[in-house]
């Protein structure tokens, strides 16, 4: 019964290559006891994809979705400052969030300006680098999420939450469901400590974060690993 009625209820809707925020609709449901806000982008009777407001790529049999509705005509993605307070809310004490162009970052208290500028300064250079060779490339239509952890510790504890399978090895990554960069501060805040481990890899994160964003590369049907990180280099 959900999986027909769901389906009927996204058939509706039209079918676009590109996201045109305006031609879709909201809809609310419950995900495996979560309720979820979004746009349909994709689906058939066996699968869903579903973009919610803050950026995260839902995927789900249509049989899995419960009481859906509509909640609104068109799609807006979540403001900075919506997206700001559901980070507070999410990581709470221990953490400040704090914005910089398209780009809000989630970090240890006392870091304001040290990591939010940069992440915006690469997602710049990226939309450059494309615009001075002619290749035409799409703003990102969502503020672009990055999460820093005081500790390795930290990161590795959340990382095993989402259900992301990382190693000791490694420093940070880009996950395509949530549309987040995961990482933590190798210098454990410390203001005399080498930072060129962390430029690196939020230079490696950040251009993977932004292809992912500005249709170089899709969520929905993923690169070739080597084609995805030679980008990233």
């Amino acid at each position: 019964m959900f999986m027909r009625g769901f389906v009927v209820a996204v058939l509706i809707l039209p079918a676009v290559a590109s996201p045109a925020w305006s031609q879709q609709m909201t809809l609310q449901l419950t995900l495996h006891g979560r309720e979820i806000e979004g746009t349909p982008i994709s689906w058939d009777e066996q699968r869903v994809f579903m973009l919610g407001r803050d950026g995260h790529l839902w995927d789900f049999a249509p049989n899995e979705a419960e009481q859906f509705r509509k909640s609104a005509n068109g799609f807006q993605p979540l403001s900075h400052g919506e997206l700001r307070g559901l980070l507070m809310r999410e990581f709470g004490r221990g953490y400040e969030v704090s914005g910089a162009g398209q780009y809000v970052v989630v970090h240890p208290v006392g870091q304001r300006d040290v990591w939010a500028p940069r992440f915006d300064e690469l997602y710049r250079s990226f939309m450059r680098y494309f615009a001075v060779r002619g290749i035409p490339v799409e703003k990102s239509q969502f503020p672009l999420i990055a999460i820093v952890f005081p500790s390795q510790g930290a990161f590795l504890q959340y990382a095993r939450q989402q259900g992301d399978n990382v190693g000791p090895g490694v420093l940070g990554y880009y996950s395509t469901q949530t549309n987040r960069i995961l990482l933590y501060d190798l210098t454990n805040g410390s203001d005399d400590a080498d930072w060129s481990e962390n430029a690196s890899t939020i230079i490696h994160e950040a251009a993977h974060q932004s292809a992912f964003n500005t249709n170089v590369h899709s969520r929905q049907s993923l690169p070739p690993r080597w084609l995805a990180e030679g980008l990233g280099t």
